[in-house]
């Protein structure tokens, strides 16, 4: 038996909508850096304000994986727990 998840078209637009969101955040985060800025987020600020290093850009990845591989379990876990019951 074969099960998947199906959900309405709106929440890919959604999701596809803070993706956008989230991107340009980051642009626009590091265009104002680099026109002298300041990023007042202490758990960031020395992330986007490194010394150039590729160091910065491998901790924000990392980050970001880790963002996503908790999306997903999240995710899969409330759906098994719909699952089970």
């Amino acid at each position: 038996m074969v099960v998947t998840d199906w959900f309405h078209p709106q929440w890919l637009a959604v999701g596809m909508l803070i993706l956008l969101l989230c991107s340009a955040d980051a642009l626009l985060t590091l265009t104002l850096i680099s026109h002298g800025a300041v990023e007042v987020n202490p758990l960031m600020a020395p992330l986007v304000t490194g010394s150039g290093t590729g160091s910065h850009l491998d901790a924000l990845a990392v980050i970001a994986l880790w963002g996503a591989f908790g999306l997903f379990f999240a995710v899969r876990g409330f759906s098994w727990e719909q699952r089970r019951s």
